[in-house]
């Protein structure tokens, strides 16, 4: 792993997270990825490609039907009333929107 990124929480010295299930893992993983592709910098990630991946995320999860969507909606406004970061809070509370999965 390249020396200038930031530590994970485990690397960090966080506890372990609690057993979980594969939803809730790949919710996360959609989440923290977005994050990623939103605050990545220009000459690590082309500008285009991020934007295109992210409608891509976008338009496959709009596709659930809308009582298979809301649990991620509310997963992701979980995820914002949890966060320690005000940054990630603020981008979490904006991503259901943002997204037009409201």
């Amino acid at each position: 792993m390249p020396e200038d990124l930031p530590e994970s929480p485990t690397e960090a010295g966080a506890p372990s997270p609690a057993r979980t299930s594969l939803e809730d893992v790949l919710m996360t993983l959609v989440i923290e990825f977005l994050f990623f592709l939103e605050h990545a910098d220009p000459k690590d990630v082309a500008p285009t490609a991020a934007s295109r991946m992210a409608q891509e995320i976008a338009f496959q999860v709009g596709r659930l039907p809308p009582g298979e969507l809301q649990p991620f909606i509310t997963f992701v406004q979980e995820q914002a009333a949890l966060s320690g970061w005000p940054e990630e809070r603020e981008f979490l509370e904006k991503l259901p929107g943002y997204l037009g999965w409201r």
